[in-house]
């Protein structure tokens, strides 16, 4: 089992990586799951080479990290460094970071179950074919930022904002329920042959 990830070094990551997977290298690591950990922040998986399968879901993942904590060791979600609590950064210097060292080998993402409200830092995964962001707080279609963080993707085919099977209800996203959603999406995102379980 993966260890919690909290302020251990790079190299405990690694290590941790190399025990939960049964690989003696990080970099023949193709599918890593990192679900139900407590990670408020995307973790840094540039050892991860040939990485094409990643899971984060279930974790307290924000819609994004300020910039340079992702070079900073993780905590736990709600961990502070001191007594004192900080404000929150601005979200306009805000963005999901970690990923961009995986854009060329990452094919599957799963940040579903988190606490992400916009989409930053995905447009550099150009090899990815599925994103996975149901039940998080994306409240407008706005908050995909169609054409900066969506469009780019072009070998995306599968997106799923929300659940549509009926034995799993779940709120979603409340950016699935406004007019003109799946026509927006479509638009910026022609090559989608599956969005939400359907075309």
């Amino acid at each position: 089992m993966l260890a919690r990830l909290d302020s251990k070094t790079q190299p405990r990551l690694e290590d941790d990586i190399k025990a939960s997977t049964q690989r003696f290298d990080v970099a023949i690591v193709f599918k890593l799951s990192l679900a139900n950990r407590a990670l408020s922040a995307v973790p840094s998986l540039a050892a991860c080479v040939n990485l094409q399968d990643l899971n984060l879901c279930k974790n307290g993942i924000t819609k994004c990290v300020p910039r340079g904590e992702a070079s900073r060791p993780l905590r736990p979600a709600g961990h502070t460094r001191d007594t004192r609590a900080r404000p929150a950064a601005p979200c306009a210097r805000r963005r999901i970071e970690g990923l961009e060292a995986l854009a060329g080998s990452l094919r599957r993402l799963n940040l579903s179950s988190n606490r992400i409200s916009k989409l930053e830092g995905l447009a550099a995964l150009f090899k990815l074919e599925r994103l996975e962001l149901q039940d998080n707080k994306l409240d407008s279609v706005r908050c995909l930022d169609l054409h900066n963080q969506l469009a780019p993707l072009t070998a995306l085919r599968a997106l799923y904002l929300q659940h549509l099977v009926a034995e799993q209800p779940s709120p979603g996203n409340a950016c699935c329920h406004e007019a003109g959603y799946k026509e927006a999406v479509l638009a910026a995102v022609p090559a989608l042959a599956n969005l939400d379980g359907e075309r």
